[in-house]
């Protein structure tokens, strides 16, 4: 064997490492690699997206639960606590039960597009 067949064979048995495979690969397994980072992100920011609007909604049904706790004030008095204002009340009311079909809206939606993007397998040619 002569020497440059030699020393072609050797380079040919180098491991080359993960920096030359970055910088060697096809435009295609290169835009498969964003891709799937992208598919990977946009998909967990949705799946956060929809957890935190289901706790909002939790949060908002206790406070609207809550508001209409008119037990008396503390727990030797027999009397409702008579410092109620019904204008406030209602407004109150009125605001968290907006602000829950609002967040149920965004929930909804949030929801919808998920499974758009991410509830179904398509092949990949």
């Amino acid at each position: 064997m002569t020497e440059e067949k030699k020393d072609g064979a050797a380079a040919a048995a180098v491991k080359r490492g993960k920096f030359y495979k970055n910088i060697t690969q096809s435009n295609k397994s290169i835009r498969e690699a964003r891709a799937s980072q992208i598919d990977r992100a946009v998909g967990l920011k949705y799946k956060r997206l929809v957890e935190d609007l289901e706790t909002k909604k939790e949060d908002l049904r206790a406070a609207r639960e809550n508001a209409t706790d008119l037990s008396p004030s503390h727990a030797t008095s027999l009397v409702p606590a008579q410092d109620l204002d019904a204008d406030v009340f209602v407004a109150n009311d009125l605001q968290l039960t907006i602000k829950l079909l609002n967040i149920q809206i965004q929930l909804d939606a949030a929801k919808e597009r998920y499974e758009y993007f991410f509830g179904t397998e398509e092949e990949v040619s």
